[in-house]
């Protein structure tokens, strides 16, 4: 989430330096990175949810 936030923070500042700074693509890979970080956290939090409702309606 902070490369997110950080990487869109870096792109905007970069966009308004008027070619004085470098780096959009960089920041963009950040951007990128943190998306997929979130997405693979979301996605391990629902496997163990479910692994997790399984395990609940199996011991019943």
């Amino acid at each position: 989430m902070v490369a997110v936030i950080l990487g869109n923070s870096a792109r905007d500042e970069i966009a308004g330096s008027a070619g004085t700074q470098e780096g959009e693509g960089m920041a963009k890979a950040g951007v990128i990175l943190g998306w997929i970080s979130i997405a693979l956290v979301v996605a391990a939090l629902l496997v163990v949810l479910i692994a997790l409702i399984i395990g609940a309606v199996a011991s019943v």
